[in-house]
């Protein structure tokens, strides 16, 4: 096995802060990320009212964006409170169907 390298308690600390401001790094970047593919879902759902199905608004993102990313922001407009919109989930024989509806 590999000798563990010679680390001090003080430089253990300074690898420990660094990796903790990368993980709080990411976290960050990964919302700002959902954030901005719940506004693009947000504004093209304001432009149609009739609602958009599934392949609709995957077609959005031209496959640059996983499903799962595209599932997590429409689970988070579903579930926080919008101003005075909030996105409702009807289901039809085709599937899904997105649209904003004025809360109650």
């Amino acid at each position: 096995m590999p000798e563990e390298p010679d680390v001090s308690a003080e430089e253990e600390e300074i690898l420990d802060r660094n990796i903790r401001k990368r993980i709080e790094a990411k976290k960050r970047l990964r919302a700002y990320e959902m954030g901005l593919i719940a506004n693009r879902i947000m504004e093209a759902l304001e432009a149609r009212p009739e609602g958009m199905n599934w392949a609709e608004i995957r077609e959005m993102f031209d496959k640059n964006v996983s499903e799962k990313k595209i599932k997590q922001a429409l689970q988070t407009l579903k579930t926080t409170a919008l101003t005075r919109n909030k996105v409702k989930e009807t289901e039809e024989r085709s599937g899904e169907r997105w649209f904003l509806s004025v809360a109650s």
